[in-house]
């Protein structure tokens, strides 16, 4: 009688590809990011509706049916708030911390609610920008004339130790700032943006987000570690926050911060294509997920040929767009599984779900 393992590796192959095959095929139906972003409207075309760049009106990608999946409470005195990470080998709290406080989620609101207020012109929602700006005023860590929102966790996936900041953030935080500046041209959002910027040109040694490699390039880490990550995304969403603040107050090294990064992006942008997908950044060896190369890489690239006029970028948009077809999608979703399965392996609880 013939054992287990003989029928096992005879079929072996066959099951692979059967299995294979049926992934492919429900791929839409089990994939997160594919189900968030596949219907979703993206507008990049009504932050300078007006062509003045020095006007602040929306922001420069408007997901328009987008669901954030972010579970925001709020406190008694109207602040927004999260429950801890459900995955306790990637993030590791602080011990006592069972709240978490994120600029981000007062920047965003910002954004929001200003787009929203400039149409409606609703006091409520101009009651909720000051009190989420005065939140980010009050809560800025500052030293040695830069300022940053610590996180109150360790992220293991980029090794970084309690109270870090990033690029992403600071990018939100400033385009944040630029519209409360908009909107009140109060000296002290002025003072706490310049210190933002201060912190785009420290290194990161010196508790900034700048990292500049051997050519000179100048990165703003959204992860900042050494060695450095190169996260693509939050380097563009940090030059989009230095770009709102430049073109409301004027501020040169905000405007010159912008185009060296942007020569970074111009100079590495071959380094994140995959050849059927985009990188995510460049340490891990991961595609970004459906979410992020539709609604965040695509969208960057497209603003950033708007406001630079370069070919480079609207030539990378294209061809990016261009990989939601075959063969280079079903590339990608065979790429998904070996980018799951490493996650695990490296850095991730086993059983959550998410990068």
């Amino acid at each position: 009688m013939r054992s287990f393992i003989y029928y096992l590796v005879k079929y072996l192959p066959i099951t692979l590809i059967v299995s294979l095959i049926s992934y492919i095929l429900v791929f839409p139906l089990i994939i997160p990011s594919y189900k968030q972003a596949k219907d979703l409207t993206i507008n990049i075309n009504s932050w300078n509706a007006d062509n003045d760049v020095h006007s602040i009106e929306k922001y420069f990608i408007e997901l328009g049916n987008y669901d954030s999946h972010v579970n925001n409470l709020v406190d008694k005195n109207g602040i927004l708030y999260r429950l801890p990470f459900s995955d306790k080998k990637k993030y590791i709290m602080k011990p006592g911390i069972d709240s978490l406080y994120v600029a981000t989620d007062m920047s965003r609101s910002v954004i929001n609610l200003y787009t929203d207020f400039i149409n409606s012109k609703d006091s409520i929602k101009l009651a909720k920008i000051d009190l989420y700006s005065k939140w980010l005023l009050a809560n800025a860590s500052v030293k040695d004339d830069i300022a940053i929102w610590p996180y109150q966790f360790k992220f293991t996936k980029y090794d970084l130790d309690f109270d870090w900041c990033g690029a992403w953030a600071l990018g939100n935080i400033l385009s944040a700032l630029s519209r409360k500046i908009a909107l009140t041209n109060d000296s002290a959002y002025h003072n706490l943006g310049e210190m933002v910027v201060n912190t785009f040109n420290t290194k990161i040694e010196s508790g900034g987000i700048l990292y500049i490699d051997e050519n000179n390039n100048y990165w703003f880490e959204e992860y900042p570690s050494i060695p450095p990550s190169h996260v693509l995304n939050g380097h563009i969403n940090g030059l989009l926050g230095l770009y709102d603040f430049w073109r409301i107050s004027g501020n040169k090294l905000a405007h010159q911060l912008f185009f060296e990064g942007i020569n970074t992006v111009k100079n590495y942008l071959n380094e994140f294509d995959s050849g059927y997908w985009s990188y995510y950044d460049l340490q891990y060896p991961y595609v970004g997920d459906y979410f992020y190369h539709k609604a965040v890489h695509i969208p960057q690239l497209k603003v950033l040929y708007q406001i630079t006029k370069d070919a480079t970028f609207k030539q990378y948009a294209e061809k990016w767009q261009n990989y939601f077809y075959e063969p280079y999608f079903s590339i990608f979703k065979l790429k998904m599984i070996h980018d799951g399965l490493h996650r695990r392996m490296t850095y991730k609880s086993f059983f959550t779900l998410g990068k």
